[in-house]
C-alpha cells in the first residue's frame, strides 16, 4: 500500500513539475504574423496609391512600416501561420495576375489596445 501511495505522489509531482515548465516555455515564445505583401518601397505616398487600388479589390489590405528595412509594404491580407501564408501566396499568384508580386514577409505581433 505504500508503494502505491508513493508511486502516486511521484505521478502528481511529475506532472505537476511538466505543467509548470511547459507555462513557462510558452511566454519565451516569439510570435509572428504573415503578411501577404503587394508593393514595397521608402516612399510612403507611393505606396498609399497602390493601397487605395488595392483596397478596392482587399478589404484587410494596409499599410506596414519596418523600422529595421526603412520601407513601407503594402499587404492585402494577414495570417497567423506560416502554412496558411504559403497557401495564400501560392493561391494569390495562380488567381490573381494582375497584383504587381506577391510573397510573404514575417512581422513580430504588435500589441492592440
Amino acid at each position: 500500500m505504500k508503494r502505491v501511495f508513493s508511486t502516486m505522489i511521484a505521478v502528481v509531482a511529475l506532472c505537476l513539475i511538466s505543467f509548470s515548465a511547459q507555462a513557462q516555455s510558452d511566454d519565451d515564445v516569439q510570435r509572428n504574423d504573415y503578411l501577404i505583401i503587394v508593393a514595397n518601397s521608402a516612399d510612403k505616398a507611393d505606396n498609399e496609391k497602390v493601397l487605395a487600388d488595392m483596397k478596392k479589390q482587399f478589404k484587410d489590405a494596409g499599410l506596414y512600416y519596418d523600422e529595421s528595412e526603412k520601407q513601407y509594404y503594402v499587404y492585402i491580407e494577414k495570417y497567423y501561420s506560416k502554412s496558411g501564408a504559403d497557401y495564400a501566396v501560392w493561391w494569390h499568384k495562380k488567381e490573381n495576375k494582375d497584383l504587381p508580386k506577391v510573397w510573404a514577409k514575417t512581422v513580430p505581433v504588435k500589441a492592440e489596445n
